[in-house]
């Protein structure tokens, strides 16, 4: 099991950023399939994310690095929101990312990269109920399930809203 760092002044700064890139028209999020050549949950899947690199200016950046690496799109960093304190630990690595979720009105712009081009086996739009079944499958890697209460609350505050 994962575990959550409340406080950033346990951490110097995150080792990396994790995208929950949420398509907010039919309500579903973007996971990425591990392929199965993977060091860390091969064939298993997750949010998207990326290591930080020396490179980057701050963890943002390491973010809009990722997303246009992986998923063929550039944000803008008003689009950038966390829905969770602290950062997640997770169970493989030393050092925690930071989560942020990045709102989308069109999934269309979500551009994959052809196979061949990208580091992962594929990825695609998944219900929260998906993920859960995915998670009670254990098909679902790097601990990323001890945030999914924050994440569906943040989605139901969200909708409320409107």
């Amino acid at each position: 099991m994962s575990e959550r760092i409340e406080s950033q002044e346990s951490v110097e700064k995150p080792r990396g950023a994790l995208f929950v890139i949420w398509n907010r028209a039919d309500n579903t999020f973007l996971l990425e399939h591990r392929n199965d050549k993977s060091p860390y949950y091969p064939n298993m899947w997750n949010f998207p994310g990326e290591t930080a690199e020396s490179t980057d200016a701050d963890i943002e950046s390491t973010v809009l690095r990722g997303i246009t690496e992986e998923c063929g799109f550039t944000p803008e960093r008003g689009e950038l929101h966390s829905f969770m304190d602290g950062l997640h630990k997770q169970p493989h690595a030393p050092g925690s990312v930071k989560v942020f979720l990045i709102e989308v009105s069109d999934a269309g712009r979500v551009k994959e990269k052809p196979e061949g081009e990208r580091e992962n086996a594929g990825m695609k739009w998944a219900t929260l109920a998906e993920v859960e079944e995915l998670i009670a499958t254990k098909q679902f890697g790097f601990g990323q399930e001890s945030f999914l209460d924050d994440l569906k609350a943040y989605v139901a505050k969200a909708e409320a809203a409107i």
